[in-house]
């Protein structure tokens, strides 16, 4: 694929809703043992319950903090601490459960699970079962463990935690490609909390994977009723109207989107892209001087910078950057502005001027690092592999969070293999005898490496082994379903991923393009035509697509149409080999033309 769409960078780690759920605290803590009983009728049942020990509950809000911070090794210490006053909390041992799970070690998360449902059977209990049960790769067991749950809670007086369960719920159901019973577990949230607006959102997502464009329309539409001010919903609306091609009501929905944000730049970003897809220009322009203020600071130069690249005024985004730099900013925001800078320059197909100014970013510059890696992937796509390699040993990796050394090693392997030393890049994303396993990030990097060059068995393992522990991961899902599909491999199962990828990553044109090519493979064009034809609404620049979309309309017979598809995806082809692809479509669709004539 174009640079591969899966390459650098990848998303953060997607988690399923609700995950690590915090209930209110005095839920959690529901008493001490020795302390006196109290019962109470709520809606016709009797409820036991106990007062809280302000030891556990001490301990235990310590606990939450560290959890708030990702110091998940000192929540489980001070849960530990939280049970020697509360010894029969079934809630106190499903959060430690939970802790537990979030370091990876499932026995004694396990261990915690059971003694929690040996207590008692609670909500917080059975949902720390079920994520036990993802985090070794069983959806079906997740989904099925969380019907636990169920006669524990109801709509009247519970709809938190009935929310809670049936969201869980329906995306277990999402990671075990069960999308039916997916919405059907979210239909019945429905008619018991027809508020629940992440229930609605779920159902728009898992509609729009399916293919049904109407039905994810009619539940946006409703969610926005329901609640005014929900941005997501309305661009995703706004990205539902254009790849339906609705474009008048797709500019209504950015117009209210772009208002409601209260001029959000990212937001207004968004807009200007559609509009000038639409060949609006003179609208864009509009847009862009309207978003335009007095003040100028680092912090929003990018955004800024990219309204005006959008709107096809590059010397204006520069000049931008020039007057901040001239006022002579730290370091830290002097860095910033020029990654800003070279990535308008880079937008704009002006790779060795990006590469240059990617360079220039000092070494006290806490962006140094992106920078330098900005820069050798530009190198490195241009065949200058050692210049890229010079750059590279440029970076020291001490000061270095550990995402961002996950990215040194990764532009490493990949500079090693473009020098034609595959061993070595294969070695660099290997386990090593330090790090037993490796990030998420490094294996799919791998996969990547490995599909380029020819193995792609061996991609689709490695992309497995990020699914083993992360089954809502969309760039996982994505990339072994379009990897599979190039093949012809296990189709069904490929069409089934990417559905999950979709539902997890709702709108997203790289993952409606997969499963059309999927459906494309599976000599299924109807089906192929609603999420290609998507995809080219979304991303008319997108050489990859257009090549698909291309594909799809030789498929169709129309070979005119085909071909003026063909010639846009050269036009925008700067990959060798997916040019090389195109040249011998485009030869094809010739064929077929003269055959017809």
């Amino acid at each position: 694929m174009e640079t591969s769409r899966f390459s650098l960078p990848l998303p953060g780690r997607l988690r399923w809703a609700g995950v690590v759920a915090c209930a209110a605290l005095a839920a959690i803590l529901q008493g001490c043992a020795g302390q006196p009983t109290i019962t109470k009728l709520v809606d016709g049942r009797l409820i036991e319950t106990r007062s809280i020990s302000p030891r556990a509950y001490e301990h235990a809000s310590r606990a939450m903090v560290y959890e708030e911070e990702d110091r998940f090794a000192e929540a489980v210490a001070e849960y530990k601490t939280a049970l020697q006053y509360d010894a029969e909390s079934a809630e106190l041992n499903a959060r430690m459960a939970e802790a537990y799970l979030q370091l990876d070690d499932a026995p004694n998360a396990q261990a915690a699970v059971d003694r929690s449902l040996a207590i008692e059977v609670t909500v917080d209990g059975v949902v720390a079962a079920s994520h036990l049960a993802l985090q070794r790769g069983r959806a079906k067991d997740a989904a099925a463990v969380l019907l636990r749950a169920v006669p524990l809670i109801n709509f009247a007086n519970e709809a938190e935690a009935a929310e809670r369960v049936y969201l869980e719920r329906a995306d277990a159901q999402v990671m075990a490609l069960l999308p039916a019973e997916a919405m059907a577990t979210l239909e019945t949230l429905l008619s018991g909390l027809p508020t629940s607006q992440m229930g609605l959102y779920r159902q728009v997502s898992i509609a729009w994977a399916v293919g049904d464009l109407p039905l994810a329309r009619r539940y946006l539409e409703r969610l926005i009723q329901i609640e005014p001010e929900h941005l997501e919903a309305r661009l995703l609306l706004a990205r539902l109207f254009t790849v339906l091609q609705k474009r008048d009501d797709a500019r209504t929905a950015y117009v209210e989107a772009l208002s409601r944000s209260e001029g959000d730049l990212s937001v207004a970003a968004m807009y200007a892209t559609f509009l000038e897809s639409e060949g609006l220009h003179e609208e864009t322009v509009a847009l862009v001087e309207q978003m335009q203020t007095s003040e100028m600071d680092a912090g929003t130069l990018g955004s800024r910078m990219e309204l005006e690249r959008i709107a096809g005024r590059l010397p204006r985004a520069l000049q931008m950057a020039d007057e901040v730099l001239a006022t002579h900013p730290d370091q830290e925001s002097a860095g910033r502005v020029l990654l800003a800078k070279g990535a308008v320059l880079e937008a704009s197909q002006r790779p060795v001027e990006a590469a240059q100014i990617f360079q220039s970013i000092a070494a006290e510059s806490p962006s140094f690092a992106e920078g330098r890696l900005r820069a050798t992937a530009i190198l490195r796509d241009q065949g200058k592999v050692r210049e890229a390699q010079s750059l590279l040993a440029t970076i020291a990796v001490d000061n270095l969070d550990e995402l961002m050394k996950d990215e040194v090693v990764v532009a490493r392997a990949l500079v090693a293999a473009s020098a034609g030393n595959l061993i070595e890049g294969r070695r660099l994303l290997a386990p090593s005898g330090q790090k037993k396993a490796v990030t998420s990030r490094i294996a799919l990097a791998r996969a990547v490496l490995e599909d380029k060059y020819g193995d792609w068995t061996q991609a689709l393992a490695l992309s497995e082994s990020v699914l083993a522990k992360d089954l809502a991961s969309a760039e996982a899902l994505n990339f072994w379903a379009f990897v599979a599909a190039e093949k012809k491999h296990m189709l069904p199962t490929a069409r089934a991923r990417a559905e999950a990828a979709l539902a997890f990553d709702p709108g997203s044109a790289a993952i409606m393009d997969t499963l059309g090519w999927i459906y494309l493979q599976m000599d299924k064009p109807q089906n192929a035509q609603t999420f290609l034809e998507g995809a080219a609404a979304i991303q008319p620049d997108d050489p990859e697509i257009m090549s698909h979309v291309a594909a799809l309309y030789v498929r169709l017979g129309k070979a005119d149409v085909a071909l003026a598809k063909v010639k846009r995806a050269l036009e925008l082809s700067r990959d060798p080999a997916l040019s090389i692809k195109l040249q011998a479509l485009q030869k094809s669709v010739g064929t077929m033309k003269g055959t017809a004539n």
